[in-house]
């Protein structure tokens, strides 16, 4: 591709902090992969060592262009204001991704509670990182929950922070839409579906109080062991080149083998993207958790315990990715640098 025209691209890593692993992992990915972003649980026993390993990495920078934001967290482990009894349990932990979604839809959490603990994450950022963050995302999408949303939004222009994430994913929707529930965990199924219906209602509000989100989202599609090299070069011809077409030539072959991704993206963008373009990518990379290391409520998840974080982890450092990042005009940048 050959174009005086770039897209940008912000690779982002989720749950920095999460256990020492996670830590590892992500600055692997961005010493050596295409990583170029984080964002950081401020409720973890290992937010401290997380920031601090950030600033090994880029020694000399001010606190302020570390490419760090803020993972907003409602949905696990203990609070850090002591003062939101309606955000946790018997167990003195907030209440779970599904648990904490179904007390506020039957309003047994109090708002002020949300916004104080809200607050109180931004306040712990700053004591940590030493700024505020570049941008502010949510462990598991609560801030584009109605109602939440309308709160958050408050919060980042209280705090003068424009950038957060929009998590509508045309291309998810796309393969959602062909599969019935039983095909794939169906909690998982209708989370998406839920975020996806919340993420449309954000946008307008998100859009009407000033804030910043990229053009283009990709994170569920190529999440843990669905992350493969090939199926994360379609995934991105497609939606930076704006293309139907792709897309629809992905669901119809059903296949993301070599082969198939090299004819498909061969066909497009030979002139180089009509308009600027942002996109970004979600990610979950790191080595394995140990068990009861780290984590919230019991230690590590079974996701972080499996394979699936190390292997976005090895394909977010795959060669011919980032060649084809590179050959493409597609600019890695972070947060900061939008």
């Amino acid at each position: 591709m050959t174009s005086g025209i770039s897209a940008k691209l912000v690779v982002n890593a989720d749950d920095f902090g999460y256990c020492l692993k996670r830590n590892e992992g992500i600055v692997e990915c961005m010493q050596s992969g295409i990583v170029t972003s984080t964002s950081l649980l401020v409720n973890s026993q290992y937010s401290e060592a997380a920031v601090q390993s950030l600033k090994t990495l880029f020694p000399g920078k001010l606190p302020s262009k570390l490419p760090i934001g803020l993972h907003l967290n409602l949905t696990e482990g203990k609070p850090v204001s002591p003062n939101v009894t309606s955000l946790i349990g018997i167990d003195g932990e907030m209440l779970g991704k599904q648990g904490f979604r179904n007390e506020w839809e039957r309003r047994t959490i109090k708002p002020e509670h949300v916004n104080i603990e809200m607050r109180s994450q931004i306040e712990k950022y700053q004591e940590l990182v030493g700024c505020l963050p570049t941008h502010v995302n949510s462990h598991q999408h609560v801030h584009i929950i109605p109602g939440i949303a309308k709160m958050f939004v408050k919060l980042l222009k209280d705090y003068n922070i424009s950038w957060t994430r929009l998590p509508w994913e045309p291309i998810m929707q796309l393969s959602l839409d062909k599969m019935a529930p039983d095909l794939l965990s169906k909690q998982f199924f209708y989370f998406i579906n839920k975020v996806h219906a919340d993420a449309l209602e954000a946008k307008s509000l998100f859009e009407q109080n000033g804030l910043s989100f990229t053009d283009n989202f990709l994170g569920h599609f190529v999440m843990g062991a669905e992350m493969s090299a090939s199926k994360l070069q379609f995934a991105l011809h497609a939606i930076l080149c704006n293309s139907s077409q792709h897309q629809k030539e992905l669901y119809v072959k059903n296949s993301y083998a070599e082969d198939t991704i090299t004819n498909v993206c061969s066909k497009g963008c030979t002139n180089g993207y009509s308009i600027p373009s942002t996109c970004e990518l979600m990610v979950h990379p790191g080595y394995p958790s140990e068990e009861g290391i780290g984590g919230f409520l019991g230690g590590p998840d079974s996701f972080s315990l499996s394979s699936d974080r190390d292997n976005e982890r090895i394909v977010l450092q795959n060669k011919r990715l980032h060649q084809y990042i590179t050959n493409n005009n597609i600019k890695l940048v972070s947060f900061c640098e939008l």
